[in-house]
């Protein structure tokens, strides 16, 4: 332990040594506190599958006191791969998903990395309670019920023509429909008397997920995180807290872009088109009616082009933008404009 003050990587030449170093490890760990045994644990995958050693010890760190370790040790156990005890794994998996649901973001963080997708927590939810589908159709509500691991979810669909609400456990990380309520329901709070279970076959929203997961994403120009099934299909809802900062790199359809995340007013009558550029086709939308956007209306633009393009005497970026396609519906539909006529607020 003494040699990590001075030479720092310490660990992860003994580790690279292979199994005669095991000994050498074992004995830094013994001696080891804060650093010198992050630093150590994390190293121990690079010893390698021949080096049987390594399982039992990391096992038995798994039940340290300090979640970050645990956290740690965890990761470095299925790192070794797959000659790792199904029962070893499973304990690690444990321990990574319970980090998942740590209150320190590093540690969540970590954590999640190692599971491939983060988990959903109650904090989380009740920080970002509202959460809409890409095309605006769908939207959901959270609110707590008694206990913290139980949750009422207000869901719509179109501009109020439908609405549910289920009653969501929290249980290892995701969301799953435990019943579905009847009755009135006032400020997220359903009263006892009037609200009774139903299937979930029976509800008004039957496309609803019985299991929600939460992914983050890369490639939304407007969010970075969403929750659906498992499976990763059916309606999927995203974050309306969490958004993409102005000024990042996107691709939309194969356009390199920049998002914008700005409203925008109309400055001159414009023609939409599918894609940046007059060569696309016009786009018809049935909420102004036709293929071009009146002066004076407002449209939220999502991002532009990363280069200008030369039209006539005007020299401008092609804007994305979103409109709404239909006023029964609320859903939402995303063409292209030349930037020369709105004016980005």
């Amino acid at each position: 332990a003494e040699w990590f003050e001075v030479l720092p990587e310490v660990p992860v030449t003994l580790a690279r040594l292979g199994a005669p170093a095991m000994p050498a490890i074992v004995a830094l760990l013994a001696d080891a506190e804060g650093p010198v045994l992050h630093a150590t644990v994390s190293a121990i995958p690079l010893v390698g599958p021949e080096a049987s050693e390594a399982e039992s010890l990391l096992v038995g760190l798994l039940d340290v006191r300090e979640m970050v370790l645990r956290v740690e040790t965890a990761a470095a156990l299925l790192a070794l791969g797959a000659t790792v005890d199904p029962a070893s794994r499973r304990k690690a998996t444990e321990v990574l998903e319970q980090g998942a649901r740590s209150p320190l973001q590093d540690i969540r963080d970590r954590a999640e990395a190692v599971l491939g997708r983060p988990q959903i927590t109650a904090e989380h939810l009740l920080r970002y309670p509202a959460w809409r589908s890409d095309d605006g159709i769908w939207r959901m509500f959270f609110a707590t019920a008694a206990n913290g691991e139980t949750f009422l979810t207000v869901a719509e669909h179109g501009e109020g023509q439908r609405t549910g609400v289920a009653m969501y456990v929290l249980s290892r990380g995701e969301l799953r429909c435990d019943h579905w309520l009847t009755g009135l329901v006032r400020d997220f709070v359903a009263v006892p008397a009037l609200a009774e279970r139903a299937s979930s076959s029976l509800s008004p929203l039957a496309e609803m997920p019985e299991t929600l997961v939460l992914r983050h994403s890369d490639r939304h120009v407007s969010y970075v995180e969403r929750m659906s099934a498992p499976s990763g299909g059916g309606v999927s809802f995203w974050n309306t807290g969490r958004t993409v900062p102005p000024g990042t790199s996107r691709t939309w359809e194969q356009h390199p872009v920049i998002v914008v995340a700005a409203d925008g007013t109309i400055t001159q009558n414009v023609r939409i088109h599918s894609g940046p550029g007059t060569s696309y086709q016009p786009v018809d939308n049935s909420y102004y009616g036709g293929t071009v956007i009146p002066s004076g209306n407002v449209v939220h633009v999502l991002a532009r082009t990363t280069d200008r393009q030369r039209i006539g005497e005007w020299d401008n970026f092609w804007m994305l933008v979103e409109i709404p396609s239909a006023t029964a519906t609320g859903k939402l539909q995303r063409v292209w404009l030349y930037g020369e006529f709105v004016a980005v607020r």
